[in-house]
């Protein structure tokens, strides 16, 4: 159609003018072309048209989703591509393609991080590979640098994969991403394209004006990019990921238990500045109230009992994908002096450590390792 035409290789003049004064391009904001592909999939990945004009380009994307209806405009997904086998929404295909290329030289056969989220055992290289006992408890490799073999003691310790309890491996499930090597990959020097900062800027603006409608399409389907979250602690300029970290839209994934994985495992055990930020992660997390999630929110609703109970509930429920994540309490441990310092005065880690010590076995080991 025209439309496509124009959200391809037109200008956003002439888009806002076929959309405010021609009727049957209105029409064809609903109707897909011979891939299966909307007007609005066209516009949103056209980078070069949205960055000719950011504040422009956020008109015209806003009025195609008044004019689609934002319910049906955020869930109107792209066609499956080849590393995208669920299809992602518009302004979230963006940020998918971004999180994508920046892991395009993850090395699958990195077997020996690989080892460090099978178990939870810190251990020499000379020895034994993992084993799972039948009550739960593992014994697994985690590779440490020389500067972190200094810092951990490499006797062998025991703790439970899961918690301790076999049943609690559905609540590990969702920190898992299918290619998990690209999970415990670490991009260097991370930038973000002012693309991607405006499709964030406007899925935190429909969260923010149409949360009844958006906010859980949109949650939903940021979940499929797992690790866009990891990719946001990595960006090197400080003011950049800041001015991310604040949007709506982020401070809901904070919350959201999908888009915690090993990547936080990876983090805490890269290098200095790498493991600062997982610290930054893990005080953000503590620190997030309602008033921080809700307060640019224009429902009616943003505290009502509800609302309260659904941040609660989110809340506990990112503690414990934490608590539960294979690996997490070695790798903890690995951080020695400042680092762990901050760390352990969070609500998070009082949280994780508080479950733990409740069991007698990771009690004894957190003991021996503490003191």
């Amino acid at each position: 159609t025209e439309l496509h035409r124009a959200c391809a290789f037109g200008t956003l003049a002439h888009i806002r003018h076929l959309l405010l004064n021609d009727e049957q391009s209105i029409n064809d904001l609903n109707t897909p072309n011979s891939k299966g592909i909307l007007p609005i999939h066209i516009f949103t990945a056209n980078g070069a048209i949205v960055t000719s004009n950011l504040l422009e380009a956020e008109e015209v994307a806003l009025l195609m989703v008044q004019l689609m209806g934002p319910e049906k405009a955020i869930q109107s997904l792209h066609p499956p591509t080849s590393h995208d086998s669920s299809g992602w929404s518009p302004f979230v295909y963006v940020i998918g393609q971004w999180v994508h290329n920046l892991h395009k030289d993850a090395n699958p056969h990195a077997s020996l991080l690989l080892n460090a989220v099978r178990g939870t055992m810190i251990k020499t290289n000379n020895e034994p590979p993992p084993e799972i006992r039948s009550d739960g408890i593992v014994h697994a490799a985690l590779p440490l640098s020389r500067e972190q073999s200094q810092i951990v003691r490499s006797r062998k310790i025991a703790i439970p994969l899961f918690g301790s309890a076999l049943n609690e491996r559905a609540l590990v499930s969702s920190t898992f991403v299918a290619d998990r090597f690209k999970s415990l990959h670490v991009p260097p020097s991370v930038e973000i394209p002012d693309h991607v900062k405006w499709a964030v800027h406007i899925l935190s603006r429909l969260i923010n004006e149409h949360p009844d409608e958006t906010r859980e399409s949109i949650l939903t389907n940021i979940a499929s990019v797992p690790l866009f979250l990891k990719c946001v602690f990595l960006i090197n300029d400080a003011d950049e990921m800041t001015r991310l970290l604040n949007t709506s839209l982020v401070k809901n994934v904070v919350i959201d238990k999908r888009s915690i994985n090993v990547w936080l495992i990876a983090m805490l055990i890269g290098k200095r500045d790498i493991k600062m930020r997982a610290v930054n992660f893990f005080k953000m997390l503590s620190r997030l109230t309602i008033l921080d999630v809700a307060s640019s929110s224009q429902s009616r609703d943003r505290y009502s009992d509800h609302e309260i109970e659904r941040f609660v509930r989110l809340k506990r429920d990112a503690f414990t994908a934490i608590y539960t994540m294979p690996g997490i309490f070695p790798a903890i441990l690995a951080l020695g002096g400042h680092q762990l310092e901050q760390l352990s005065t969070t609500r998070v880690m009082r949280y994780i450590t508080d479950k733990a010590i409740r069991k007698d076995r990771v009690f004894i080991v957190l003991m021996f390792d503490f003191f």
